[in-house]
């Protein structure tokens, strides 16, 4: 979903079809419907997977979405006029994402998602912090910020905990266990990262 305009030729005349939308920033798309002259005939929406609950209406009025849902696709059938419109919300949850088993590189890690995006801990975002020997508690909150970061992108703040190595000195081992110190990591989504200088990133965390 994203902010177009678009003009269709069907069998009952021209329609066109106005998209407002800042997704996926917002979880807010509004979808005006404008046919040359009344015609009936179906709009379809994508209603993705990662959403659990989406919300549709028409001029204000609740869709009934089990009814109309197949295959991932909501039908909306009606006699349309110039000015209908369609508001859809998909809800964006920040959540923890886990690997199945067998992927042995990802176990005992973890991954955050927000809506569609998968994000990362990207280097130039957590200076003086070791992302490799950060550990994200499974009770520690997932923070959604606003930032001036591309043009104004999402990016999520989460309290960690990161292996303090400066005690070690020169040992390889020793039998007392690691010592950790309080961190904040912020994320971005994964496309953006490798953007700016040089540094290490990771999608998936120690937790």
């Amino acid at each position: 979903y994203g902010s177009n305009r678009a003009t269709f030729d069907l069998e009952h005349g021209q329609v066109e079809i106005e998209q407002s939308a800042d997704f996926p920033w917002s979880d807010q798309v509004a979808i005006t419907v404008n046919p040359a002259s009344p015609a009936t005939f179906d709009l379809k929406l994508r209603l993705p997977g990662w959403c659990p609950n989406p919300t549709v209406t028409v001029n204000g009025e609740p869709a009934d979405l089990d009814a109309n849902t197949t295959g991932g696709y909501l039908t909306l059938h009606r006699a349309w006029q110039a000015g209908d419109t369609v508001s859809l919300t998909l809800p964006m949850k920040t959540e923890r994402v886990y690997a199945h088993p067998a992927v042995r590189q990802d176990v005992g890690r973890v991954a955050i998602q927000r809506g569609p995006l998968v994000y990362c801990a990207e280097q130039a975002d957590n200076p003086g912090t070791d992302l490799f020997n950060a550990r994200l508690d499974d009770a520690a909150p997932l923070r959604n910020a606003a930032s001036d970061l591309f043009d104004g992108i999402v990016t999520v703040k989460a309290d960690a905990r990161v292996t303090d190595s400066a005690a070690w000195g020169g040992e390889l081992y020793r039998t007392e266990r690691p010592t950790e110190t309080n961190t904040e990591l912020t994320l971005i989504p994964y496309f953006l990262w490798a953007n700016r200088e040089p540094g290490a990133m990771l999608v998936w965390l120690r937790s």
